[in-house]
Order: C-alpha cells, then sequence, then structure tokens
C-alpha cells in the first residue's frame, strides 16, 4: 500500500496481487498464442498469396498488440485500488474515446513492427544460413571444421544483421509507449496523475528492449530451435517484458495537490468489488 497526497488529503492506494496475476497470465497465454501463429506466418510468407499473408499478420498483431499488451494493461489497471480518506473506494472511470485510441496506437504500431520483421532474411528462409554454411565447407572440409562450421553457422543465423528487428522493434515499443500513457489519459478520478520524466524513459527503454527481445525470439531463436518447451518458455519471457514495463511505468504516478477531475462526456465508471475477507 501506498499513500497519495492530493488538494490536502491521503488517499491509501494498493494493489491487487490477484489483479497482477491475472494480467500477467493474459499476456503469457496470448503471447503463446502469437508464438504459434509465427510458424503459419512464415509458412504464408514463403508461398501464401497477399491475403494470407495480411491475414496471418493481422492475428499475431491482434494476439500481441489486443492480447499480451493492450489487455494486459487495462486488467492490470484494475489491480490498482485508491480509497478515499473515509475509507470509501475511489471510483475510476475510463474515457472511451482515449481508450479506444490506446488500442488502435498499439495494434497499428505492432502491426508495422510485425510487418517489418517479417522481412528478416533468416525468417523468410533458412536457406540463407545454410547458403552460410555450404559456403564455410567449400573451404575446408575437415570433420573438426566441419563440426565448428556448424556452430558458426547457428550462432550467424541467431546474431548476424538484426536491423530488422530492431526497427521493427522500436516501432512496436513506441505503440506501447503511446498505449500506456494514453491509456492512463484516459483514466479519470480525483487524484490526477503527473509522471517523473527519468522513470518514463526508463519505462521506454525497457519497452525497446522487451520488443526487440520477443521479435529475436519469434524470427531468429525458435526458427532454429523448435520445441514446445522453448515456445512456453518464450512466452513466460515476454509476459515478463511487459508487465515490466507497465508496472514501471506506473511507478513514475504521483498525484499533484489541488487538482480537481474533468467532467467526462464519454466514460466508463468501474468500481472493483471489495475483495472477499
Amino acid at each position: 500500500m501506498t499513500t497519495c497526497t492530493n488538494d490536502g488529503e491521503e488517499y491509501d492506494v494498493e494493489w491487487r496481487i490477484v489483479g497482477i496475476f491475472i494480467s500477467y497470465a493474459i499476456s503469457v497465454i496470448t503471447a503463446y498464442a502469437a508464438v504459434n501463429l509465427a510458424e503459419h506466418f512464415r509458412t504464408t510468407m514463403s508461398s501464401g498469396t497477399l491475403k494470407e499473408k495480411l491475414s496471418a499478420l493481422f492475428l499475431m498483431a491482434a494476439a500481441l498488440g489486443f492480447g499480451a499488451i493492450w489487455s494486459m494493461h487495462f486488467v492490470g489497471m484494475m489491480a490498482m485500488e485508491a480509497f478515499h480518506p473515509d475509507g470509501t473506494r475511489v471510483a475510476i472511470r475510463y474515457h472511451i474515446v482515449k481508450t479506444m485510441l490506446s488500442a488502435i496506437y498499439c495494434f497499428v504500431c505492432v502491426f508495422a513492427g510485425l510487418w517489418i520483421s517479417c522481412y528478416d532474411r533468416f525468417f523468410i528462409s533458412e536457406n540463407s544460413a545454410e547458403q552460410l554454411y555450404t559456403d564455410v565447407l567449400q573451404r575446408e572440409w575437415s570433420l573438426k571444421t566441419m563440426k565448428r562450421s556448424k556452430n558458426q553457422m547457428k550462432c550467424i543465423a541467431i546474431f548476424k544483421d538484426l536491423q530488422h528487428l530492431f526497427v521493427g522493434g522500436c516501432i512496436t515499443a513506441v505503440g506501447v509507449c503511446l498505449m500506456h500513457y494514453e491509456g492512463m489519459r484516459a483514466m479519470e478520478f480525483k487524484m490526477k496523475m503527473e509522471l517523473d520524466t527519468a522513470i518514463v524513459v526508463v519505462s521506454a527503454v525497457i519497452a525497446v528492449t522487451a520488443a526487440c527481445a520477443a521479435f529475436w525470439i519469434i524470427f531468429r531463436l525458435l526458427v532454429w530451435y523448435r520445441n514446445e518447451t522453448l515456445r512456453l518458455a518464450s512466452a513466460f519471457v515476454m509476459g515478463v517484458a511487459v508487465n515490466g514495463m507497465h508496472y514501471t511505468g506506473m511507478v513514475t504516478c504521483r498525484t499533484p495537490s489541488n487538482v480537481v477531475a474533468p467532467t467526462l462526456a464519454f466514460a466508463l465508471t468501474i468500481t472493483l468489488p471489495p475483495p472477499s475477507s
């Protein structure tokens, strides 16, 4: 529990563990769905029509954007509870237009990031890596060299020429940040929030790192090491990354004094039931 001061009054802010766990579970489940959709997407990239490619990409972007990121954000926000000094719960209202905008920002940027990343040459075809292997073997044919060359090929295939993944990850991170802070702007209640610039930057760095790492897992690592355990582990890692950015971003919030919440013409009021005793 933390205490926030607003207009001379102290408000208790609590985070419900169950809500945090549910938000993490949502991000893991939908990230796992996206990981499994990636293989279908890869098949359509090599032999599918444009319509099939866009459909597969849409499903991946929806799983990551709407599921692992956007849904996780708002479920995570519902885990936060604020109480008036008299112990009554503060009703949180969500501006409908801003909430929908946050979803659009997220989906569009994730879609664009995936579209750029899918043109990574090692994702489109393993032949790129196989060609590197063949080139090495043409120079030397000893068994020791062949074994060393095979390991070298995998290393190159996993870590070489990451520019598509980096650009795609950065674009996706922009969408994540826009979604997060637009989603926070959509929250309207008595304790208006301000942001700490330094931690906003930290959360943005986490978003870039998380997005690039997620794309590296999807478009490189799982291409070479296809097993269910790694797919599941990668979903858990992506869930940690998304939640890490979200809750780090929430640390930036503070409530200034003398704030009056605006009146909303289009809003949803959400009041969570009290935890069972």
